[in-house]
Formats: C-alpha cells, structure tokens, sequence
C-alpha cells in the first residue's frame, strides 16, 4: 500500500442512515461542493468534478503541487505533463491509462479497500471513497488510525494553494 495525493473525479458516498441534505451540509464545512456535480440515488451519493473546472486547473495545480518536491525528474514530469494541455477530461484520463504513471494516475477507489475519504465529514460517520488523479504517491505504508492525521494533512495542503481544485484534493492510502 502507498501513501497518494490526488485530485478527486468522483466521490462516493455510501449514504448509511443519512439524506442527501444531511450529507451535503456536512460536506460544506469541509469542501466547495459546487466544483463537483450531485448525482443521488437510493444508496450512494456520487459527487463528480466538472470536466470544465478540471480540464481549466488541473495542469496548473499538478505542476504548482509536484515544483514542490525534491524530484530529479521534475522536468521529465513536467514535459509529461505538458501531453495534457488542450485534452478534455475524458481524453486526459484515457492517455492517463495508457502510460499509466506519475504525476498524472488515474486511480479507482473501492469500499473497505482504498481510496477511503471518510475523514473528509465533520459532524457525520460516511463510508466515501474517491477516484482521484494521483500526482503524488510514494513508499509502502501500514498505518492505523489515520483519519486525524489525513485530515490535518488535508486541510494543510488546501490552506497552501489557491486554485478551485484544492477542494478535490484528497490523502488516501492504496494501491
């Protein structure tokens, strides 16, 4: 297991004894969730990010995010990067696939396996995962008790940044 930073493209919530208004208002304390379109149905609610807004900053935050890093291939990552610019969404996810690395990996999340975003609530106890372009993702991690520190986490590199997608950005442990 690794230790990933991403941008979210959906969201999901297994929605347990909670409505959809209940979620949501919980979800405003922490996210801007008007960056992401609501989808409801009876069991899940999805949450995915507007091709728009990702397609316009996710070049720009991935390179903002990764200058950061003491990484000899900063500027290989950059020239891979730079194969983005002008794609839509689907096409940014599809190339994505086929190279299938970092700064720019699309990674899916499952239930009780990975991609586990439940410390994103304040007041509620979700069951969230996220499917999320991982920009960063490093070392083998076995942690327990992980929700404080990924929140706090979180809440640090939002504080840090300035582009719309800082409330998509997510800490997740998986594969």
């Amino acid at each position: 297991m690794n230790l990933n930073c991403g941008v979210a493209t959906c969201i999901s919530i297994k929605k347990g004894e909670y409505s959809t208004d209940e979620i949501l208002e919980d979800l405003k304390l922490s996210i801007n969730i008007d960056i992401f379109n609501i989808e409801d149905q009876e069991k899940y609610l999805y949450l995915t990010i507007k091709e728009d807004i990702f397609e316009d900053n996710i070049i720009d935050f991935i390179k903002s995010e990764i200058s950061k890093l003491c990484d000899p291939y900063l500027e290989r990552s950059i020239k891979f990067l730079d194969e983005f610019e002008g794609k839509t969404f689907d096409e940014m996810i599809e190339y994505s696939k086929d190279y299938n690395r970092m700064p720019f990996y699309h990674s899916i999340g499952y239930f009780g396996i990975c991609n586990d975003i439940s410390y994103i609530f304040t007041n509620l106890q979700c069951d969230a995962t996220v499917n999320m372009v991982n920009y960063i993702t490093d070392g083998k991690i076995i942690m327990e008790c992980w929700y404080n520190i990924f929140k706090y986490l979180r809440e640090k590199l939002v504080n840090a940044t300035d582009n719309v997608l800082k409330d998509a950005l997510f800490l997740t442990i998986g594969s």
